[in-house]
């Protein structure tokens, strides 16, 4: 998809709201970014903190939809680094299947 505008073609990735899906559950991240890509957003996908981080740190991501729960870093610790870099902004959606996810949320409220 692309968009005409001044005579230069823009791309899907220069047009749309860029999110990130953070999730190590392949399933969910295969289905978050099939049914966010087919609404026309640019839908990143990192499965670990690590890469999640990358994202954050080098695509300016202006959603990321992150799991709480991440193998070797959570992804509390994703939002703690990425507060710490404060030109990175971006809205935040947490995904969790936790019943207790009140405690995480007060915590990082900033």
């Amino acid at each position: 998809m692309e968009e005409i505008k001044d005579n230069k073609l823009k791309t899907i990735e220069e047009t749309s709201v860029r999110i990130l899906v953070v999730d190590d559950d392949p399933a969910i991240c295969s289905l978050l970014h099939s049914f966010l890509q087919e609404s026309g957003y640019y839908v990143m996908v990192a499965e670990t903190a690590i890469a999640a981080l990358g994202f954050i740190t080098l695509e300016n991501p202006d959603l990321v939809l992150l799991d709480l729960h991440l193998p070797v870093m959570s992804g509390e610790d994703v939002i703690e680094l990425a507060r710490q870099k404060k030109e990175q902004r971006f809205a935040l959606i947490v995904l969790s299947v936790s019943e207790d996810i009140a405690g995480p949320i007060r915590s990082h409220r900033g």
